[in-house]
């Protein structure tokens, strides 16, 4: 069972002094977010889930009454505070549900193989599927464009690829701008190797 550890959250959020740039705090919104989600996927508890959520709003939603020193939230943790606390709310309304009507929500867990092995890098794995979760082509069961955070546990799922610092590792992927795309240029090599051989 994965265990939900916000603790980078908490280390700004506790601290009076602390600082971040937007991308900064953005990461750490990114990485709180993706443990969330993951967490509540895993955890079949629903009552658990919804006791753990709540425990964890009600820090996240008054920093000012527990950070060090008394010191008054600026603006860094009313943004970090006001945003975390909207994915909170919105996983608690899925736990909601799920209580509501059981058999609607069914948890896999990760406690299967994966469906195939992966000899490429992260880099390789997401620059393969990102396009393709760009253009819409990736759905849920439902018939939904799936989410970055579904692409990601779909990784997991069928490669049992664990991303690390997914956000930033695509941030890195689109931002490189010299480097081009060398996986999906080797792809389409090979692709017009096995053509050519097919003509001859």
């Amino acid at each position: 069972m994965r265990k939900l550890d916000p603790s980078g959250l908490w280390r700004m959020l506790r601290d009076p002094e602390a600082t971040a740039s937007i991308e900064q705090a953005d990461a750490v919104l990114s990485k709180f977010a993706l443990d969330l989600h993951r967490y509540c996927r895993e955890e079949r508890r629903p009552d658990e889930c919804h006791r753990t959520l709540t425990f964890i709003r009600s820090f996240v939603t008054a920093p000012c009454q527990w950070a060090q020193g008394g010191a008054k939230c600026n603006g860094l943790h009313a943004y970090l505070s006001g945003i975390a606390a909207g994915f909170i709310d919105g996983e608690l309304e899925l736990v909601r549900l799920g209580l509501q009507f059981p058999k609607s929500f069914v948890h896999k867990g990760r406690n299967h193989a994966p469906l195939a092995g992966w000899k490429g890098t992260q880099a390789d794995l997401l620059e393969m599927h990102s396009p393709v979760h760009k253009m819409g082509k990736m759905l849920k069961p439902d018939g939904e464009p799936m989410a970055y955070s579904d692409v990601i546990d779909f990784l997991y799922y069928a490669y049992g690829v664990e991303v690390s610092g997914p956000y930033d590792r695509k941030t890195k992927l689109l931002t490189r701008i010299k480097g081009g795309a060398p996986f999906l240029e080797q792809m389409i090599q090979v692709y017009l190797d096995e053509v050519d051989e097919k003509l001859k």
